[in-house]
Protein backbone atom coordinates (compact mmCIF):
# COMPACT_ATOMS: atom_id res chain seq x y z
CA UNK A 1 0.00 0.00 0.00
CA UNK A 2 2.85 2.39 0.80
CA UNK A 3 4.37 1.71 -2.62
CA UNK A 4 1.05 2.44 -4.34
CA UNK A 5 0.65 5.69 -2.39
CA UNK A 6 4.19 6.72 -3.28
CA UNK A 7 3.55 5.96 -6.95
CA UNK A 8 0.45 8.14 -6.95
CA UNK A 9 2.30 10.99 -5.27
CA UNK A 10 5.04 10.76 -7.86
CA UNK A 11 2.43 10.75 -10.62
CA UNK A 12 0.77 13.89 -9.30
CA UNK A 13 1.76 16.86 -11.40
CA UNK A 14 2.29 20.51 -10.77
CA UNK A 15 -1.16 21.94 -11.65
CA UNK A 16 0.56 24.31 -14.05
CA UNK A 17 1.61 21.31 -16.14
CA UNK A 18 -1.93 19.99 -16.59
CA UNK A 19 -4.40 21.41 -19.12
CA UNK A 20 -7.62 23.17 -18.17
CA UNK A 21 -10.43 23.47 -20.72
CA UNK A 22 -12.87 26.36 -20.30
CA UNK A 23 -16.19 24.67 -21.04
CA UNK A 24 -18.69 27.31 -22.15
CA UNK A 25 -22.45 26.82 -21.90
CA UNK A 26 -24.20 26.14 -25.20
CA UNK A 27 -26.80 28.73 -26.15
CA UNK A 28 -28.37 26.66 -28.93
CA UNK A 29 -29.31 22.97 -29.21
CA UNK A 30 -26.62 20.49 -30.22
CA UNK A 31 -27.70 17.78 -32.65
CA UNK A 32 -25.85 14.55 -31.91
CA UNK A 33 -25.03 13.43 -35.46
CA UNK A 34 -21.22 13.25 -35.37
CA UNK A 35 -20.68 16.16 -37.76
CA UNK A 36 -19.63 18.97 -35.36
CA UNK A 37 -21.34 21.66 -37.43
CA UNK A 38 -23.58 23.03 -34.66
CA UNK A 39 -23.15 26.66 -33.63
CA UNK A 40 -22.01 25.58 -30.16
CA UNK A 41 -19.10 23.63 -31.64
CA UNK A 42 -18.19 26.39 -34.07
CA UNK A 43 -17.65 28.79 -31.17
CA UNK A 44 -15.97 26.31 -28.81
CA UNK A 45 -12.18 26.11 -28.67
CA UNK A 46 -10.23 22.98 -29.54
CA UNK A 47 -8.03 21.34 -26.96
CA UNK A 48 -4.33 21.12 -27.70
CA UNK A 49 -3.40 18.18 -29.91
CA UNK A 50 -3.12 14.91 -28.01
CA UNK A 51 0.37 13.67 -27.09
CA UNK A 52 1.94 10.24 -26.67
CA UNK A 53 0.70 8.54 -23.51
CA UNK A 54 4.19 7.80 -22.22
CA UNK A 55 5.61 11.19 -23.12
CA UNK A 56 9.10 11.87 -24.49
CA UNK A 57 10.34 8.42 -23.42
CA UNK A 58 7.69 6.57 -25.46
CA UNK A 59 9.07 3.90 -27.82
CA UNK A 60 6.98 5.48 -30.58
CA UNK A 61 8.79 8.79 -30.88
CA UNK A 62 6.69 10.06 -33.78
CA UNK A 63 3.85 12.38 -32.88
CA UNK A 64 0.47 10.59 -32.96
CA UNK A 65 -2.01 11.44 -35.73
CA UNK A 66 -3.71 14.72 -34.96
CA UNK A 67 -6.40 14.27 -32.34
CA UNK A 68 -8.25 17.09 -30.59
CA UNK A 69 -11.53 17.68 -28.80
CA UNK A 70 -14.07 20.17 -27.49
CA UNK A 71 -16.48 20.33 -24.53
CA UNK A 72 -19.79 22.15 -24.02
CA UNK A 73 -22.67 21.96 -21.54
CA UNK A 74 -26.25 22.99 -20.89
CA UNK A 75 -28.87 22.40 -18.20
CA UNK A 76 -29.29 18.75 -19.20
CA UNK A 77 -26.01 17.45 -20.63
CA UNK A 78 -22.26 17.49 -20.77
CA UNK A 79 -21.19 17.39 -24.42
CA UNK A 80 -17.92 16.13 -25.88
CA UNK A 81 -16.75 16.33 -29.49
CA UNK A 82 -13.58 14.91 -30.99
CA UNK A 83 -11.76 14.87 -34.32
CA UNK A 84 -9.39 11.96 -35.00
CA UNK A 85 -7.26 12.26 -38.13
CA UNK A 86 -6.86 8.84 -39.75
CA UNK A 87 -5.93 7.65 -43.23
CA UNK A 88 -7.43 4.19 -42.59
CA UNK A 89 -10.57 4.35 -40.44
CA UNK A 90 -11.27 0.85 -39.10
CA UNK A 91 -13.72 -0.69 -36.64
CA UNK A 92 -15.08 -4.20 -36.12
CA UNK A 93 -16.94 -4.47 -32.81
CA UNK A 94 -20.69 -3.86 -33.08
CA UNK A 95 -22.12 -5.03 -29.75
CA UNK A 96 -22.48 -2.57 -26.86
CA UNK A 97 -19.98 -3.14 -24.04
CA UNK A 98 -17.60 -5.07 -26.27
CA UNK A 99 -13.92 -4.51 -25.30
CA UNK A 100 -13.59 -1.48 -27.57
CA UNK A 101 -10.14 -0.72 -26.12
CA UNK A 102 -8.77 -3.64 -28.16
CA UNK A 103 -9.26 -1.75 -31.42
CA UNK A 104 -9.05 1.86 -32.61
CA UNK A 105 -11.10 3.94 -30.21
CA UNK A 106 -11.74 7.27 -28.55
CA UNK A 107 -11.93 7.28 -24.74
CA UNK A 108 -13.29 9.68 -22.12
CA UNK A 109 -12.57 9.64 -18.37
CA UNK A 110 -14.51 11.81 -15.89
CA UNK A 111 -14.07 12.13 -12.11
CA UNK A 112 -16.57 14.83 -11.07
CA UNK A 113 -15.42 15.17 -7.45
CA UNK A 114 -11.66 14.64 -8.04
CA UNK A 115 -11.27 11.93 -5.41
CA UNK A 116 -9.71 9.34 -7.74
CA UNK A 117 -12.57 6.93 -7.03
CA UNK A 118 -15.84 6.02 -8.75
CA UNK A 119 -14.97 7.60 -12.05
CA UNK A 120 -16.49 7.11 -15.50
CA UNK A 121 -14.79 5.56 -18.50
CA UNK A 122 -16.47 5.67 -21.92
CA UNK A 123 -15.05 4.14 -25.10
CA UNK A 124 -16.37 4.49 -28.64
CA UNK A 125 -15.24 3.18 -32.03
CA UNK A 126 -15.88 4.36 -35.58
CA UNK A 127 -18.99 2.15 -35.82
CA UNK A 128 -20.46 4.16 -32.92
CA UNK A 129 -20.24 1.11 -30.65
CA UNK A 130 -19.84 2.11 -26.99
CA UNK A 131 -18.42 0.57 -23.84
CA UNK A 132 -19.21 2.42 -20.60
CA UNK A 133 -18.08 1.42 -17.15
CA UNK A 134 -17.56 2.73 -13.64
CA UNK A 135 -14.15 2.30 -12.02
CA UNK A 136 -14.09 1.91 -8.23
CA UNK A 137 -10.53 3.34 -8.24
CA UNK A 138 -7.44 3.00 -10.44
CA UNK A 139 -6.19 -0.50 -11.29
CA UNK A 140 -2.91 0.26 -9.48
CA UNK A 141 -4.96 0.49 -6.27
CA UNK A 142 -6.73 -2.80 -7.07
CA UNK A 143 -9.68 -0.97 -8.52
CA UNK A 144 -12.49 -2.88 -10.19
CA UNK A 145 -14.38 -2.07 -13.37
CA UNK A 146 -18.17 -2.34 -13.11
CA UNK A 147 -19.08 -3.15 -16.71
CA UNK A 148 -22.76 -3.54 -15.85
CA UNK A 149 -22.98 0.16 -15.01
CA UNK A 150 -24.58 2.28 -17.72
CA UNK A 151 -24.60 5.98 -18.55
CA UNK A 152 -28.39 6.23 -18.58
CA UNK A 153 -29.61 8.29 -21.51
CA UNK A 154 -26.21 8.44 -23.22
CA UNK A 155 -26.30 9.62 -26.83
CA UNK A 156 -23.40 9.27 -29.25
CA UNK A 157 -22.78 9.60 -32.98
CA UNK A 158 -19.82 9.15 -35.34
CA UNK A 159 -19.16 10.60 -38.79
CA UNK A 160 -16.42 9.14 -41.03
CA UNK A 161 -14.73 11.45 -43.52
CA UNK A 162 -13.86 8.63 -45.89
CA UNK A 163 -14.99 5.03 -46.21
CA UNK A 164 -15.00 2.82 -43.13
CA UNK A 165 -13.05 -0.45 -43.41
CA UNK A 166 -11.92 0.19 -46.98
CA UNK A 167 -8.14 -0.03 -47.32
CA UNK A 168 -8.31 0.91 -51.01
CA UNK A 169 -9.32 4.47 -50.17
CA UNK A 170 -7.33 6.95 -48.11
CA UNK A 171 -9.54 8.42 -45.42
CA UNK A 172 -9.17 11.75 -43.68
CA UNK A 173 -10.69 11.53 -40.20
CA UNK A 174 -13.57 10.43 -38.03
CA UNK A 175 -15.48 12.68 -35.67
CA UNK A 176 -17.39 11.85 -32.51
CA UNK A 177 -20.19 13.56 -30.58
CA UNK A 178 -21.23 12.55 -27.06
CA UNK A 179 -24.06 13.78 -24.81
CA UNK A 180 -23.97 12.63 -21.17
CA UNK A 181 -27.03 13.51 -19.04
CA UNK A 182 -26.16 15.11 -15.73
CA UNK A 183 -28.70 12.80 -14.11
CA UNK A 184 -26.61 9.78 -15.15
CA UNK A 185 -23.59 10.91 -13.11
CA UNK A 186 -25.31 12.81 -10.30
CA UNK A 187 -24.44 10.18 -7.68
CA UNK A 188 -20.70 10.52 -8.37
CA UNK A 189 -20.46 13.92 -6.67
CA UNK A 190 -22.01 15.65 -3.68
CA UNK A 191 -22.26 18.89 -5.66
CA UNK A 192 -25.42 19.80 -7.53
CA UNK A 193 -25.56 19.20 -11.27
CA UNK A 194 -25.45 20.89 -13.68
CA UNK A 195 -22.32 22.43 -12.21
CA UNK A 196 -22.19 26.08 -11.26
CA UNK A 197 -19.91 28.33 -13.32
CA UNK A 198 -16.40 28.07 -11.91
CA UNK A 199 -16.78 24.43 -10.89
CA UNK A 200 -14.23 21.92 -12.19
CA UNK A 201 -14.27 18.24 -13.10
CA UNK A 202 -11.14 16.14 -13.36
CA UNK A 203 -11.09 14.55 -16.82
CA UNK A 204 -8.98 13.08 -19.57
CA UNK A 205 -9.38 12.05 -23.18
CA UNK A 206 -7.49 9.33 -24.99
CA UNK A 207 -7.08 7.66 -28.35
CA UNK A 208 -6.25 3.99 -28.90
CA UNK A 209 -4.42 3.17 -32.15
CA UNK A 210 -3.97 -0.50 -33.04
CA UNK A 211 -1.82 -1.87 -35.88
CA UNK A 212 -3.65 -3.02 -39.04
CA UNK A 213 -4.75 -6.68 -38.99
CA UNK A 214 -1.95 -9.03 -39.97
CA UNK A 215 0.76 -6.41 -39.53
CA UNK A 216 3.44 -6.16 -36.91
CA UNK A 217 3.49 -3.31 -34.48
CA UNK A 218 2.20 -2.35 -31.09
CA UNK A 219 -0.88 -0.56 -29.86
CA UNK A 220 -0.24 3.13 -29.31
CA UNK A 221 -2.05 5.61 -27.09
CA UNK A 222 -2.40 9.38 -27.17
CA UNK A 223 -3.94 11.59 -24.48
CA UNK A 224 -5.12 15.17 -24.00
CA UNK A 225 -3.47 15.52 -20.58
CA UNK A 226 0.02 13.97 -20.61
CA UNK A 227 0.36 10.90 -18.39
CA UNK A 228 4.04 10.13 -19.06
CA UNK A 229 3.69 6.51 -18.01
CA UNK A 230 2.10 3.33 -19.34
CA UNK A 231 -1.39 3.64 -17.81
CA UNK A 232 -4.41 5.77 -18.63
CA UNK A 233 -5.77 5.29 -15.10
CA UNK A 234 -3.76 7.94 -13.27
CA UNK A 235 -6.33 10.55 -12.15
CA UNK A 236 -3.72 12.93 -10.63
CA UNK A 237 -2.32 13.34 -14.16
CA UNK A 238 -5.66 14.17 -15.78
CA UNK A 239 -6.64 17.68 -16.80
CA UNK A 240 -9.60 19.82 -15.80
CA UNK A 241 -12.90 20.91 -17.33
CA UNK A 242 -13.81 24.33 -15.92
CA UNK A 243 -17.45 25.29 -16.48
CA UNK A 244 -18.32 28.80 -17.62
CA UNK A 245 -21.40 30.72 -18.65
CA UNK A 246 -21.96 31.62 -22.26
CA UNK A 247 -20.86 35.16 -23.16
CA UNK A 248 -23.61 37.56 -22.09
CA UNK A 249 -23.94 39.15 -25.51
CA UNK A 250 -24.74 35.83 -27.23
CA UNK A 251 -27.15 34.22 -24.79
CA UNK A 252 -30.36 35.84 -26.04
CA UNK A 253 -33.72 35.38 -24.30
CA UNK A 254 -33.79 32.53 -21.83
CA UNK A 255 -36.75 30.96 -23.63
CA UNK A 256 -34.66 30.66 -26.81
CA UNK A 257 -31.56 29.11 -25.35
CA UNK A 258 -32.61 25.47 -25.52
CA UNK A 259 -35.09 23.70 -27.74
CA UNK A 260 -37.15 21.40 -25.45
CA UNK A 261 -36.67 18.62 -28.04
CA UNK A 262 -32.94 18.70 -27.34
CA UNK A 263 -33.52 17.74 -23.71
Amino acid sequence: MMLITLALLLAAADPAELPTYRCVAATQPIEIDGKLDDAAWQSAAWTADFVNLRGPSAPERLAPPRTRAKFAWDERHLYVAAELSDTDVRAAMKEHDSPIFRENAFELFIDPDDDGQRYVELEINALNTTFDLLMSKPYAQRGRADERWEIAGLRTAVHVDGTLNDTAEEDRAWTVEIAIPWAAIADLTADALPPKPGAKFRANLARVMTPPPGSEGRTRYATWSPINEASLHVPPRWGWIEFAKAPADTRGPASARLDPKSR
